[in-house]
């Protein structure tokens, strides 16, 4: 017997935040496909524009030549508050799926819907003009996550104290280092009051004290608003995690509430035999 054609993907769908519900994120059968040569990749993308042009809908469900799927039907629901982790080794797809759940990358098929505000910090300096200052891009990325002029104004003073850039937050954030930029990026996200906040290794950057005032300062955004991160460290995600998914070749191998657990099959699928106390 056939199987079904998995659907195509449907752009990430935005909803109003919904108090009454406990879902604030649903994807269902997500993929996402890339193709390993740079030429191909061209190409193929120069024939899905053509077909888009000529009212063809491009084989978003097939894999062709040189392709193969960085994320394969990824389905799971996550409930309001807490802090969910996503370990898997380099290339397991947990940065691509970050990048599709905050929108930067549309899914090739299933769907991913949003409830609430989302903020994300996943590319190291994304959303910032380096050319304008600190303070400016402050007003920048307010308004891209749908701030209104009033709400950005009463909270710079407070994203610019915990970001402690001093003076810095009047220069161009071209000038800031890696460190600085993570701090202005988590001190906006924080002050946006979201409902998800996705976060990619973003913490590895910065000096000790200031991760642990992050640390802080997330597990109390995690009472009401749910926080997903990715990282490879096993410590980081005990200390912060109250859930996890193991992620292998784009597939979700294990989910777990039982960190402890989670991490113990996550080092056992390295052949590590490390366990966390």
């Amino acid at each position: 017997m056939n199987e079904p054609t998995p659907a195509p993907g449907r752009p990430m769908t935005r909803e109003p935040g919904d108090p009454a519900s406990d879902t604030v994120l649903a994807l269902s059968g997500v993929s996402k496909k890339f193709c390993r040569n740079l030429k191909r990749s061209m190409r193929y993308g120069l024939s899905d524009i053509l077909r888009v042009m000529a009212g063809l809908t491009p084989p978003t469900d097939k894999i062709r030549q040189h392709e193969f799927w960085a994320i394969d039907d990824v389905t799971f629901d996550v409930t309001r508050g807490g802090i969910l982790g996503l370990m898997g080794q380099n290339g397991s797809g947990k940065t691509t799926l970050l990048r599709m759940i905050s929108g930067i990358l549309p899914p090739d098929r299933g769907e991913i819907r949003v409830r609430g505000r989302l903020a994300s910090l996943i590319s190291l300096g994304a959303g910032f003009h380096p050319h304008l200052t600190g303070k400016e891009n402050i007003l920048l990325n307010g308004i891209l996550l749908g701030m209104g002029p009033g709400m950005i104004q009463d909270h710079i003073p407070r994203i610019i104290a915990f970001s402690e850039l001093g003076d810095f937050i009047d220069s161009p954030v071209a000038t800031y280092s890696n460190g600085m930029r993570v701090r202005l990026g988590f001190s906006i996200a924080i002050h946006t009051s979201p409902d998800i906040f996705l976060i990619d290794e973003a913490l590895a950057v910065g000096d000790q004290r200031f991760k642990l005032k992050c640390f802080r300062e997330l597990e109390r955004i995690a009472e009401s608003a749910t926080v997903i991160i990715a990282s490879h460290s096993a410590q980081r995600i005990s200390r912060l995690c109250n859930s996890m998914k193991v992620m292998e070749k784009g597939r979700i191998i294990y989910s777990a509430d039982d960190v402890k657990e989670g991490i113990e099959f996550y080092h056992s699928r390295l052949g590590v035999g490390e366990k966390i106390h």
